[in-house]
């Protein structure tokens, strides 16, 4: 166990390092080019390496955890291996509010190319925000997961077919900006950004550990955690309410990034053979984490010229995963 934990942890550290030094521009020395007797940067590569760089991979970090841990959360509250931090609509609520903002600006005839950054994480923010509340309102009402899955799921196909609908009466710029933003992005995460974004992704993650004994009695059954003494209704809502921040904090700085949320949580528990969830939750923040790190490095091309969206690298690792669990795993908890 400890083993794995170790090559984990060595394979994130080989990961972010390479993250770093790749990119589409060609391969950059963290000790800079040899001159004289020392080592040193040329301006421009020290511009690329700490205004680009090391804010998109430390963002690779946060989001690859947040999205495994919201993942594992919602697989768990559910019991349902299928289960993802968008199934709930959280992401398309989000989408909804950036194409409400991206349309009343094209109308009002604000220069989203000013104003378009916090405009579009604000409005994420807003939508993610509203879904959370109507999930927490639900959860006080249903106490079948299932029946709340299939409402959430509803919900993200309404914002879906809002967002369509709107997307029919906009312009072309508003319709590109949209595409844009929905095929995920860490390069516009800035040193700003990670001010804000960091600790409330930080927070999110740490939370979910208070909950360990409770998300291990959960697993047996909401019957078998109130025999021990665990509020499940509490237990959903808590973790559901971490879920919900952790997801919609990455969609509103980075759009939405899909399957690493429900694939890495499969992967941890394939790794070490367990549903335990004081081994579970460090180990998808580590795989989760690294999965994000080398889709940027695929995505970046190194020494190409071209970024390919980060969304399609995370597709089209998870999908194989999702569909090997499907075929393969029988039961998976």
């Amino acid at each position: 166990m400890k083993l794995k934990f170790l090559l984990l942890i060595v394979l994130l550290l080989i990961l972010f390092y390479s993250d770093l030094v790749l990119g589409s521009t060609g391969y950059i020395s963290l000790i800079g080019e040899q001159a004289g007797g020392g080592y040193k940067f040329n301006e421009e590569d020290f511009l690329i390496i700490h205004q680009f760089r090391m804010p998109k991979a430390i963002s690779a970090l946060l989001i690859g955890a947040s999205l495994s841990i919201s993942g594992l959360l919602m697989q768990t509250i559910f019991n349902n291996p299928l289960a993802g931090p968008y199934v709930l609509g959280i992401s398309s609520a989000s989408g909804l509010g950036v194409a409400i903002v991206l349309l009343a600006a094209s109308w009002i005839g604000i220069n989203t190319a000013v104003y378009g950054a916090w405009l579009v994480i604000i409005a994420a923010w807003f939508g993610a925000l509203l879904a959370m509340l109507l999930i927490i309102a639900l959860t006080r009402k249903l106490t079948d997961s299932i029946a709340l899955l299939i409402l959430g799921m509803l919900l993200g196909s309404a914002a879906t077919a809002i967002v369509n609908i709107l997307q029919f009466f906009a312009g072309e710029a508003m319709v590109k900006a949209y595409l844009v933003w929905t095929m995920g992005n860490l390069g516009g995460i800035t040193p700003d950004n990670l001010k804000y974004m960091g600790p409330i992704l930080l927070s999110a993650i740490a939370f979910p550990f208070l909950l360990t004994r409770s998300l291990n009695a959960y697993l047996a059954g909401q019957e078998f955690a109130r025999s021990v003494g665990v509020n499940s209704t509490r237990v959903k809502i808590s973790a559901l309410l971490a879920s919900s921040i952790l997801a919609g904090t990455v969609t509103a700085f980075s759009g939405p990034i899909g399957f690493v949320g429900i694939a890495v949580p499969h992967i941890a528990r394939l790794i070490f053979k367990t549903a335990d969830h004081y081994i579970l939750l460090p180990a998808c923040i580590l795989i989760g984490a690294s999965l994000l790190l080398v889709s940027d490095v695929i995505s970046q091309m190194p020494g190409s010229g071209y970024i390919i969206p980060i969304n399609s690298v995370t597709s089209i690792i998870g999908i194989p995963v999702i569909i090997y669990l499907i075929l393969k795993v029988r039961r998976i908890f």
